[in-house]
């Protein structure tokens, strides 16, 4: 865009005869324009899950940060970031993505909002939640969180990801664990299990994170949709 230009005041068109003169030109506009911005979260690592999957409570129990968490759906409608410090202060900003939902590519559930957001971050940690009391497949939502992911944006597939099992406080959730692993296709060594509402299991969890750094063929990244 180029700005406008000034027009001429009155001192411009003063002489030796006539030194105040009640006289000016007005100046042009410039040039402007509408412009829409979006804004994508830049974060190491991104929380994938569906709603309730206990990732709020995990980046708090992480990061310290202080979000909303209550035991209903779509408590975060807006990411929620958080800085996770380790011993010798090196960091890395982790991002609390809101749910996922089937149909998500599709801007079900303001997915495109939500999508979006996971484009920018380096790192994916699908949290899934174990819940032995519904009639729920913990695995099949780790397939559906991957295929919007791939529906949205194939090039998501392509990034480094963790899966952590979320729950396992709950009772009876040793078979639902079983049934994961024993369809789970890629590196047992990124697959983790613990508890973000007891604070279990996080240490490993956290020197994963930390190695979030590595090159890429250091993780999983494989097209399994």
């Amino acid at each position: 865009c180029i700005g406008g230009k000034g027009g001429f005041g009155n001192s411009h068109f003063r002489t030796s005869t006539h030194q105040a003169p009640y006289k000016c030109t007005k100046g042009r506009e410039g040039e402007a324009i509408d412009v829409d911005l979006e804004l994508k979260l830049i974060a190491d690592v991104g929380f994938v899950g569906m709603p309730n999957a206990g990732k709020s409570t995990l980046i708090s129990q992480l990061s310290h940060v202080r979000v909303k968490i209550a035991p209903y759906p779509f408590t975060t409608l807006r990411p929620n970031l958080g800085i996770l410090e380790f011993d010798d202060y090196s960091r890395t900003l982790i991002a609390d993505i809101p749910g996922i939902i089937e149909n998500a590519h599709q801007n079900k559930g303001l997915g495109f909002s939500f999508l979006r957001h996971i484009e920018r971050t380096s790192t994916l940690v699908f949290v899934i939640e174990l819940a032995p009391f519904e009639d729920r497949d913990p695995f099949e939502e780790f397939l559906m969180l991957r295929r919007e992911l791939h529906a949205y944006n194939p090039a998501m597939l392509e990034k480094p990801f963790f899966v952590v099992l979320n729950k396992i406080d709950q009772e009876e959730t040793k078979e639902l664990i079983q049934s994961f692993k024993e369809r789970y296709p890629f590196d047992p060594a990124f697959l983790f299990e613990l508890s973000a509402k007891e604070g279990t299991h996080l240490e490993r969890l956290k020197e994963a994170l930390r190695a979030c750094s590595l090159p890429k063929s250091s993780h999983p990244s494989v097209f399994f949709v």
